[in-house]
């Protein structure tokens, strides 16, 4: 309970402190993007790494060497979701900006709602096929112009028993690597279920694990996974997650 409430009290603080300097943001997010990009990105990351170190939460991250840097070509990243912490544990290892694609209801909550557009996220409306195709071509037009995206394939948090086995990948996800030409970083994120979904409303301190896998082109999947790309990505993961780790 104490972690909780230590949470939430961190969450408190960070919105009332930071909304002045959202408010500057977004006023400047038209005639200065690339700044409001880079700072806005740099005051998250720095906030979720203290938000997983207040939660006692440890990462062991793999595959670093994977995740581009400023000045190097966007990719995918494609990651299975098992918790809220998925996005904490995931972009706090970023190198440089980059968006999540996030469900749509989050627009909607005073000041989350704001940081995500800041951050270069873009929403998704799962249930209109119209607005989630427009939500993809933006999506494309960020990996074109430089920004990296990452998405969640399943749509929704994993609801299965076993959560090392990821729920079947929505392909049209794949289309913003189709379309772009860009590479696919496979992001495979073991256990963060375990900090929150597995014992609400408490917050317990675990270590969790992700691997940035090595990027794979269109190209380079297998031809018989070519009419469904999601399904190779989601069988990688799953084999990684299922591999026993040192």
């Amino acid at each position: 309970m104490i972690r909780m409430l230590l949470v939430a009290l961190l969450f408190l603080i960070f919105f009332i402190t930071f909304f002045p300097v959202m408010a500057v943001l977004w006023l400047l997010r038209k005639k200065k993007p690339e700044l409001v990009s880079r700072v806005s990105f740099r005051i998250i990351k720095c906030f979720l790494k203290v938000e997983l170190f207040v939660s006692g939460t440890k990462v062991i991250v793999s595959g670093q060497e994977n995740i581009p840097g400023p000045g190097e070509p966007a990719v995918l990243y494609v990651g299975n979701h098992r918790s809220d912490y998925d996005v904490l544990v995931a972009y706090s290892r970023f190198k440089c900006p980059t968006g999540f694609i996030a469900k749509k209801s989050l627009r909607s909550i005073p000041v989350m709602g704001c940081w995500i557009e800041l951050i270069d996220g873009l929403f998704l409306d799962r249930e209109n096929a119209r607005e989630g195709l427009k939500t993809i071509k933006e999506a494309i037009g960020n990996i074109k112009a430089g920004k990296s995206v990452f998405i969640f394939p399943e749509g929704t948090r994993n609801k299965n028993d076993d959560c090392d086995i990821p729920m079947r990948f929505k392909e049209g996800s794949l289309k913003i690597a189709q379309k772009s030409g860009c590479r696919i970083v496979p992001v495979a994120i073991k256990d963060t279920e375990k900090i929150f979904e597995v014992h609400k409303p408490f917050i317990t301190a675990e270590t969790v694990r992700i691997r940035f896998c090595d990027p794979i082109s269109m190209e380079e999947i297998p031809e018989e996974f070519r009419k469904e790309p999601g399904e190779y990505i989601r069988r990688l993961i799953m084999e990684v997650n299922r591999t026993p780790q040192p």
